[in-house]
């Protein structure tokens, strides 16, 4: 009987490579692929995290995006603050998380920034932390960290401001 070659002792016949050479090439293509592609898909992580270590901050990014929005790759920051923003898939809505190392209690935000904004705000303790929401805005101060959810024009429900806020 005739003995049926191989696809890839052809294609390795043709290269003038041994069929062991072209599997290992194979995978290592395969596992570099995979690679860029988890790296890629990890870019705002990987540029958040490099960017709060620049800036001194020790912030958290998210582990929580409302449906229809993804984290920029670019991540500003100047000293001691770091801002991350996502935008919508679809349209041009956006909105933004900062954080800024501050000796700040929540008493003092409130004296020192939600007072001067002149808006309507509510005040809510999320997960031992007293939250201020003004208009689809949010603001806290946790463990040293001023955190601002700003979302002017993203129109996030409630819901799904609660989720960001404990998603931080």
């Amino acid at each position: 009987t005739k003995h049926k070659e191989r696809a890839h002792h052809k294609v390795a016949r043709k290269l003038h490579v041994k069929p062991s050479t072209l599997s290992v090439a194979s995978l290592a293509l395969i596992s570099l692929s995979i690679a860029g592609l988890v790296a890629y898909q990890n870019m705002p992580k990987i540029n958040f995290n490099i960017a709060a270590k620049r800036a001194g901050v020790s912030g958290v990014m998210p582990s929580y995006a409302p449906a229809g929005y993804h984290a920029q790759k670019e991540v500003g920051f100047v000293p001691g603050q770091v801002t991350l923003n996502f935008a919508s898939n679809t349209d041009k809505r956006n909105y933004s998380i900062t954080q800024t190392k501050t000796f700040w209690t929540s008493e003092s935000l409130r004296e020192n920034y939600i007072e001067t904004l002149n808006v309507d705000y509510q005040t809510i303790l999320q997960n031992g932390k007293t939250v201020y929401l003004y208009g689809s805005s949010a603001t806290w101060v946790d463990g040293g960290i001023w955190y601002r959810v700003e979302a002017k024009d993203a129109n996030l429900s409630s819901i799904q401001l609660t989720n960001i806020i404990n998603s931080l």
